[in-house]
């Protein structure tokens, strides 16, 4: 299943849904767009249900080159407050507060990352139910679920999303 989940999460990108959760290959499911959201694969017992309007962190990657938290300059270049988010009941500090004219702490007032280094991503997710029983994937707007199904196919899910979301409106 995961090879046709991933042809579904490249065709949604390519109609202008946000994929949640990675890359295709290793897409978890969840796409949104226009307060509607397609679950495919996503049952009941899914850990992937608990981020259901909470969201997910993980650690993305910056490679050599001017420090994006300064552009370059070495210093910070206006006041920002801690940033503090919540995601599956534990706290997680996504910055301290940082005063204009301090040194980045990021690049250590260098300008530049000279490495690559991991940085703490979060991502908001909508609300969304799991599949119910028997269906391998649903599409839902505004909390109901629209259309869905227990069989999977690239052609057949963006089909019957597309004819859903018209119905719907």
């Amino acid at each position: 299943m995961s090879v046709t989940k991933a042809r579904i999460a490249r065709a949604l990108s390519r109609k202008g849904w946000n994929v949640l959760g990675g890359p295709a290959e290793e897409w978890d499911g969840v796409a949104v767009k226009d307060n509607a959201v397609v679950v495919v694969d996503v049952s009941a017992t899914s850990p992937i249900v608990r981020r259901s309007g909470v969201g997910v962190s993980y650690p993305a990657l910056e490679t050599y080159g001017p420090c994006t938290d300064c552009d370059g300059s070495g210093r910070v270049l206006k006041t920002q407050q801690s940033i503090i988010i919540e995601v599956d009941d534990e706290e997680f500090m996504l910055q301290d507060e940082k005063r204009a004219g301090d040194i980045c702490m990021t690049c250590k007032g260098s300008g530049y990352t000279w490495e690559s280094r991991g940085r703490l991503v979060a991502e908001p997710w909508p609300e969304f139910q799991p599949n119910p029983e028997r269906t391998l994937w649903h599409v839902e707007k505004d909390g109901a679920i629209r259309a869905s199904g227990s069989f999977i196919t690239e052609r057949t899910i963006l089909r019957k999303i597309d004819s859903a979301l018209q119905e719907a409106n």
